[in-house]
């Protein structure tokens, strides 16, 4: 029997800037937000464990992060999917939220940061 053998990737870490292009509400509590930009010619995601790092402000305006793992990435179109929790609160959960009443067709961005997997 052949063993499976675990790879780790590590991606250079680069900032880029999206805009919002879709929402779709999934179910109550989980918004799907695909997001596009130019930037991401050479944004890879080898595995369904990658995860990506979004930047927020938080209640008192500190930067936060949180990881995400892309939902889907067509590198044609340029864009990246991504699932939102709506949780009770947090930074994340305020900007999808503020998204959800947002008009879609008004483009705004966000900053978010390739990490690759692990």
């Amino acid at each position: 029997m052949t063993r499976h053998q675990i790879q780790k990737v590590r991606h250079e870490i680069r900032r880029r800037t999206l805009t919002v292009t879709a929402l779709e509400a999934v179910t109550p509590k989980m918004l799907r937000i695909s997001l596009a930009s130019p930037e991401l010619t050479d944004f890879v995601s080898l595995a369904p464990d990658d995860h990506v790092k979004l930047f927020f402000q938080d209640e008192v305006g500190a930067t936060v992060m949180r990881d995400f793992t892309p939902r889907a990435f067509d590198p044609a179109k340029g864009t990246l999917t991504l699932d939102f929790a709506l949780h009770e609160s947090g930074p994340a959960t305020a900007w999808a939220a503020d998204w959800r009443s947002a008009d879609p067709g008004a483009p705004r961005s966000c900053r978010t940061t390739s990490t690759g997997c692990c």
